[in-house]
């Protein structure tokens, strides 16, 4: 099949384009303008440039494409609203009319937990009721009512995808570069109660197995899927499988919970009143996700999609680490 994938040229969108040409598909790869592409380097991706926020830059994009996988958007706890609304609302719609317009067949969309909130989950499910926790959360949970309404009309098949709280692997430069440059920097790692909540996670490489097998499987349209790896660990386990390539035993220290919460209040109110654009070292969406048990089940597309992830945490993390290992050298 021939895909469109928006944000290919990120974290996720390279390594879903790497995986979907190994498997025979076509892919073809919007990119913002400007934006970098170092990703993407030995890739037979067919690239098209444009501005989902400018619609007239986006002509011909979606023609003679059977799926849409769409990925782009402002992943971020910190900014305006509008900025929000525009990034992952509006795109979003203008891609889905696109989509439709041309005769695309289905539209796969990246969403997010956080739609679900933050509170303490036990295994949750899909079902669970919306209570976003932040902007971005909010017009994920926005667009999702969208692809619904759209899918209900009979206007074109969707997929919504919602991936582990955590989101590592090759090429991420979001988490895995930034925790492990820090510990290289401190040799220490600090957790919230002794790292005890509990968090779901998806290995890049699962979750794009997962994005294809969904792209794919016709029992998947109209469907919304918990897209992680499981079972659901401890915030200490997570630490200890992703700094078990160093061959050493890590040091973890234990913040309390109130005086976290405290000290990212006070810098975020600071941040906030001299209208920093950046958001703070430490934030409370940062502290809560530590401290709360996000405990979700992807139990239902084991069952309905037979998906089940190929590559363990300990191998996941292997291969991360050798990709930050190359990084450093590359940037000495």
């Amino acid at each position: 099949m021939k895909f469109l994938v928006t944000g290919v040229n990120g974290f996720i969108g390279s390594n879903l384009t790497r995986h979907l040409l190994n498997k025979g598909h076509q892919v073809r790869g919007l990119i913002l303008p400007g934006t970098d592409e170092t990703f993407l380097e030995g890739l037979e991706v067919e690239k098209v440039y444009g501005d989902l926020t400018k619609p007239e830059t986006l002509t011909g994009i979606v023609e003679g494409v059977d799926v849409v996988i769409h990925l782009a958007a402002k992943v971020a706890e910190w900014g305006p609203e509008e900025s929000f609304k525009i990034l992952n609302f509006e795109a979003t719609q203008t891609m889905l009319d696109l989509a439709i317009t041309n005769g695309v067949k289905r539209f796969v969309y990246m969403s997010s937990l956080t739609v679900h909130g933050l509170k303490n989950f036990d295994n949750a499910t899909e079902d669970t009721p919306y209570e976003p926790c932040n902007y971005y959360a909010l017009y994920k949970k926005k667009s999702e009512d969208l692809l619904n309404e759209y899918h209900s009309k009979k206007k074109i098949e969707v997929v919504i995808i919602r991936p582990g709280f955590v989101i590592f692997g090759p090429n991420d430069r979001m988490f895995s570069l930034e925790v492990y440059q820090r510990y290289a920097k401190k040799n220490g790692m600090p957790v919230i109660n002794k790292g005890k909540a509990l968090t779901c996670y998806s290995y890049v490489e699962n979750l794009v197995d997962g994005l294809i097998l969904v792209s794919e499987h016709p029992k998947a349209a109209g469907n919304t899927y918990i897209l992680s790896d499981g079972p659901n660990i401890s915030w200490k386990e997570f630490n200890n499988e992703m700094f078990r390539p160093l061959g050493k035993e890590i040091k973890l220290s234990s913040v309390p919970y109130w005086l976290a919460y405290l000290g990212a209040g006070l810098m975020e109110g600071i941040y906030k009143l001299f209208r920093r654009k950046s958001p703070p070292l430490i934030t409370l969406y940062m502290i809560k996700v530590q401290s709360r048990d996000l405990s979700f089940s992807n139990q239902k597309i084991m069952q309905e999609l037979g998906y089940e992830p190929k590559i363990s945490i300990q191998e996941g993390f292997l291969r991360t680490y050798e990709w930050f290992l190359q990084v450093a050298k590359d940037g000495e």
